[in-house]
């Protein structure tokens, strides 16, 4: 297996070591559970060095050890094998504790990305403002028809659910 370089743009889905107390930490057999998992399946992946705990020797998980099990075990139960995993974590850091519902795989970039997050309106409003200065009418125009389009279609399916209603 390849070493593993950190891939820092992934550091908002990581937990690392950072243990947060919590009132109620799941068994990894809950987990196991939850993602639909066999638990000799997540035994194999300790004996195969996967993860960095053995679940068979826990209680409870804390959440690093928690968000590792469910991102290696989701992917084992969605169907990727020892060879696959090797590729698709290629560029993560050991141990795989990152938050899976942060991230997703890009396949046709073969790479890890953070799930954006809300739209930032102020860089919105900078662009729209340099689009201004520099006279760049088309642009704009093209803009103003884009958020024209998004809002009848959504005018559209709000006056739909209306006649629905009614």
């Amino acid at each position: 297996m390849a070493p593993n370089r950190p891939n820092d743009e992934l550091d908002a889905a990581y937990t690392g070591a950072v243990y947060q107390l919590r009132l109620f930490n799941p068994s990894p057999r809950e987990v196991c559970r939850e993602i639909g998992l066999n638990w000799l399946a997540a035994l194999r992946l300790r004996d195969s060095g996967w993860l960095s705990f053995d679940p068979e020797g826990k209680t409870v998980l804390a959440e690093p050890e928690e968000n590792e099990l469910r991102f290696i075990g989701a992917l084992v139960a969605f169907g990727f094998d020892e060879s696959q995993l090797g590729m698709i974590l290629k560029g993560l850091r050991k141990p795989y504790r990152y938050k899976i519902d942060r991230m997703y795989f890009a396949f046709q970039a073969k790479k890890w990305l953070l799930i954006p997050s809300s739209p930032d309106f102020g860089k919105i409003r900078e662009l729209i403002d340099f689009l201004k200065q520099e006279g760049e009418i088309d642009d704009l125009r093209s803009l103003h028809e884009q958020i024209a389009e998004a809002l009848g279609e959504l005018e559209s399916l709000e006056n739909d659910e209306d006649e629905e209603k009614t």
